[in-house]
């Protein structure tokens, strides 16, 4: 037993750096030496200071915290006040616990606002709130695993932050509601597409707590998403709508549309695929009109890939890859006629399944829904699609048999998944450099499934805007 040097209570006690440090209210901070306490040198400072939490600091610091009277560092002689931005936040919400993350990052738990995360210069890192997931902002005691998640003690349940994974997830508590569909970048603000409608992301990512904001007007589901010429297209289940600083304008009330796109030899339409074929949209006289149908196509159309020559290729949901090409279609500007267009089927070599068309430089490729034999590549010459073996190469990926699983720009980005090796799947982002050779690195996402759609947006090489049943970014 160590004996009590003075008359006052023990308020708290902490172990760091292998020392057991004793908070006495009215007398000051001591230190167990062998079997009786000491006050450490200028100890009596902390008498009317009741420090909640003491941490590491550096190599032999401490950190001390208190509830309404900051932060001090006692380096083992001294103690300084260390200057910081989270200091209100503590007073707050009610400090009550802490934890060091890394050599140079904090955790603390409040009672009322969850968790504050702070750097070793003071500076303010952000906040883990119920908005973020946990359980809720009562936070009783933090601790570290080996991987570097946090683990939080709540009154009532458990929670688990990733804290050391790139991403940053948006769901229905950021105002995003139903599965993402599609996902694009319009003027400077981000739009995503879900099964519910079309969202906005209102605020920029520095802000606490981004905010999406649904666009009135579209209360159906939102699958695809077309910028041209400063105005947004969104194709849904009840048709084409129009984006613009003007507002939402409807113009096609066509039911069941999946994707649009354009060819570059009639820049004053827009094709809609849709349930049961293929439709466009004219610019005319001012304004987007919808026009009839294309009738000699009443497939369910998926995809719409545009080729060199402006022909169309089209992806469907049961098998066959549609080619539309134009009358006088090496004339730019040519006289659009319905009854003149030509549509050829090409099946031979596919599976039966959906199928969606991606087209890389000069060459055409298909991926369908079948395992183990995902992509296609056509033979010009004999009109078949045969199965690609050696796509790898393209990205110094010999080794694998990959395949690609969502891309932009014509191939400048690519997600490529491999075939399974051994029971796994390995993923890659390409992106393409100024030399036309691609960058490739090992994409970590395991919340992506080889049975599921993935829709991505690339703000660059190091940012990818995810949507599966909810929205994520990654850095």
């Amino acid at each position: 037993m160590i004996p009590h040097p003075g008359d006052g209570s023990i308020y708290r006690e902490y172990q760091v750096h292998g020392k057991v440090y004793v908070s006495i209210i009215g007398e000051g901070m001591f230190v167990v030496n062998g079997e009786k306490l000491e006050l450490i040198p200028n100890g009596e400072f902390f008498k009317n200071i009741r420090a909640t939490v003491a941490l590491p600091f550096g190599q032999d610091s401490v950190l001390f915290v208190s509830k309404g009277a900051g932060m001090y560092l006692y380096n083992g002689s001294t103690i300084t006040k260390m200057a910081n931005e989270i200091e209100a936040y503590l007073d707050g919400n009610l400090l009550y616990a802490g934890q060091r993350l890394t050599n140079t990052k904090y955790a603390f738990a409040t009672l009322r606002g969850g968790v504050v995360l702070m750097d070793n210069n003071g500076k303010y890192l952000g906040h883990i709130t119920e908005q973020n997931g946990i359980a809720n902002n009562q936070v009783h005691a933090l601790s570290v695993d080996r991987e570097g998640a946090l683990w939080l003690a709540h009154q009532t349940g458990i929670s688990k932050v990733s804290l050391q994974l790139p991403y940053t997830y948006f769901d229905s508590r950021n105002g995003l509601d139903g599965t993402v569909s599609c996902i694009l970048r319009h003027e400077g603000k981000l739009y995503v597409g879900t099964y519910s409608g079309l969202y906005v992301l209102d605020k920029d990512m520095e802000s606490d707590y981004p905010k999406f904001r649904k666009i009135e007007g579209i209360t159906s589901g939102c699958f695809n998403l077309l910028s041209k010429e400063g105005e947004l297209f969104a194709a849904s289940a009840n048709g084409v709508f129009l984006i613009s600083e003007e507002g939402v304008r409807q113009v096609s009330n066509l039911l069941g549309c999946r994707t649009l796109g354009f060819s570059k030899l009639y820049p004053d339409r827009i094709f809609v695929g849709h349930l049961h074929g293929l439709a466009s949209i004219k610019y005319n006289d001012g304004e987007w009109t919808e026009v009839q149908d294309l009738g000699q196509i009443n497939d369910d159309i998926f995809s719409i890939t545009p080729d060199a020559k402006g022909g169309l290729w089209l992806g469907t949901s049961l098998n066959p890859i549609l080619k539309v090409e134009f009358p006088d279609s090496e004339k730019t500007n040519s006289e659009f006629q319905i009854e003149n267009l030509s549509v050829e089927r090409y099946t031979q070599g596919l599976p039966k399944g959906s199928t969606n068309v991606w087209s890389l430089g000069e060459e055409l490729f298909v991926t369908t829904d079948v395992l183990n034999e995902p992509l296609y590549r056509l033979d010009p010459i004999s009109k078949q699609f045969n199965p690609e073996k050696e796509f790898g190469k393209k990205f110094g990926l010999d080794s694998l048999n990959v395949f690609p699983r969502a891309y932009q720009s014509k191939g400048q980005y690519i997600l490529l998944e491999s075939k399974m090796v051994q029971g796994k799947v390995y993923r890659f982002t390409a992106y393409k450099n100024g030399n036309g050779e691609y960058n490739v690195q090992r994409f970590y996402d395991e919340a992506i499934r080889s049975t599921t759609e993935t829709h991505l947006f690339w703000e660059g090489e190091n940012q990818i805007w995810s949507g599966r049943g909810y929205l994520q970014v990654r850095f």
